[in-house]
C-alpha cells in the first residue's frame, strides 16, 4: 500500500497538517470536533493513520500521528484478524459502513487492546479514507473472563458434589441437577431435567413441603431447610434433610 501525501510534497497545495497530511479548513474543523469524542477516532488514508484524536493515540501508546506512521495501519491489528482487518478496511474505502464489530489491536509497546470498532467511508484532505471509530472493551472482556471462570468452577463443584444438588424454577420444576441427586433418586440426570420436585415427594409430606418453598420464592424467608420423605425410582422411600434458598437452588442429603 502506498503512503499518503507528506510534508512538502510538489504539488499537493495547502498547509501540511502536524500528521504530514495535506488538509483544508473542513479538516482542521474535523480536528477540533472529534478530539472532544470520548472515543479513539482514527482517518486511514492509503493504508496509514493520517490522523488520531488524543483517545487514539493513548490507545495505540503513540505521543503523536507521526509515531502511527513508521507502519501501516494493519500492523497495528492482531495478526490472527490481519486478513479480514484488511478486507473491512478496503470495504470502507469502497464505500461500505462498518457496523460495530470486536477486534484486536497491538499497541506500539506490544500491549495487545481489545476494542469494539465501527467505520465509514470519508474524503480527508481530498482524498478518500476510512474514518474508524473505537471502544477499549478491555475492561469488560477481562470482567467476563472473569464471570466465565466464576461460572466454570461453580458448574465443576455443582456437578462433583457429594450432596445432592438443583436448581429449579419457582414453580418447583429441576432446570438441572447433579449426579448426586439423580443416585439418591435412583434416576438418570437425563430423566430429571423438566421433572417437578413434587413427583418425588411422599404425599404425606408434600403440602409442609410445598409451603417451605413458596415462602422462599416469595421472599418471605431467604432459606428453609427440614427433614421428609422421598420417593426413589424403584418405588420405595427414604428420607432426606433438605435446604432450598433464593434465587431457588436445593440441595439434598441423606
Amino acid at each position: 500500500m502506498g503512503r499518503h501525501s507528506r510534508e512538502g510534497e510538489p504539488g499537493s497545495g495547502g498547509e501540511p497538517a502536524a500528521g504530514g497530511l495535506v488538509v483544508g479548513p473542513s479538516d482542521e474543523h474535523f480536528r477540533a470536533l472529534v478530539e472532544l469524542s470520548p472515543d479513539a477516532v482514527f482517518v486511514i488514508v492509503d493504508g496509514y493513520h493520517a490522523f488520531a484524536n488524543w483517545r487514539g493515540l493513548q490507545m495505540l501508546g503513540a505521543s503523536k500521528v507521526a509515531d502511527l506512521q513508521t507502519r501501516p495501519a494493519l500492523d497495528f491489528m492482531d495478526e490472527s484478524i490481519r486478513v479480514e482487518a484488511e478486507q473491512r478496511l478496503a470495504g470502507m474505502v469502497d464505500g461500505n459502513n462498518l457496523e460495530y464489530v470486536e477486534e484486536t489491536l497491538v499497541r506500539l509497546d506490544g500491549q495487545a487492546v481489545h476494542i469494539e470498532a465501527a467505520g465509514r467511508q470519508i474524503s480527508f484532505g481530498g482524498r478518500i479514507g476510512a474514518l474508524v471509530v473505537a471502544r477499549d472493551i478491555s475492561g469488560r472482556r477481562s470482567s467476563e473472563a472473569k464471570v466465565k471462570a466464576a461460572e466454570e468452577k461453580f458448574r465443576a463443584a455443582f456437578q462433583n458434589a457429594p450432596t445432592g444438588m438443583a436448581i429449579v424454577d419457582k414453580a418447583g420444576m429441576f432446570l438441572d441437577v447433579n449426579a448426586a441427586l439423580a443416585r439418591l433418586f435412583g434416576r438418570r440426570v437425563a430423566t430429571l431435567h423438566g421433572d417437578l420436585i413434587w413427583h418425588h415427594l411422599h404425599p404425606e409430606d408434600s403440602e409442609r413441603v410445598r409451603g417451605d418453598f413458596a415462602r422462599v420464592v416469595e421472599g418471605t424467608e431467604d432459606d428453609v431447610s427440614g427433614t421428609f420423605r422421598y420417593r426413589t425410582g424403584a418405588g420405595g422411600d427414604g428420607w432426606v434433610h433438605a435446604s432450598a434458598r433464593s434465587p431457588t437452588s436445593c440441595t439434598w442429603s441423606t
